[in-house]
């Protein structure tokens, strides 16, 4: 399920930065309190914060920021329109 995008035709490569933005997650997340410290106090953190996986060594996302990428790539492509620019 996507939770969040900003896909709106920018000429940035959004995939790219989409992947880069969830690599840059310190995980695990010791805890709940430490996620929330990291991924600030916005509507979505929430949703996130549920959505992990609860392992021994600390929350994890259920997802893997390359996957990510390339589910939102073709998303992008539409949305940059005929000019193909994402």
């Amino acid at each position: 399920m996507l939770i969040e995008s900003g896909v709106g035709g920018s000429t940035d490569d959004y995939p790219e930065q989409l992947r880069a933005y969830f690599a840059s997650w310190p995980v695990p997340f010791a805890d709940e309190a430490q996620a929330r410290a990291f991924l600030s106090d916005k509507p979505i953190t929430e949703a996130w914060i549920a959505g992990f996986e609860r392992r021994p060594d600390g929350l994890w996302p259920r997802f893997d920021p390359d996957v990510m990428k390339s589910a939102i790539a073709p998303v992008a492509a539409e949305a940059a329109g005929p000019s193909g620019a994402a």
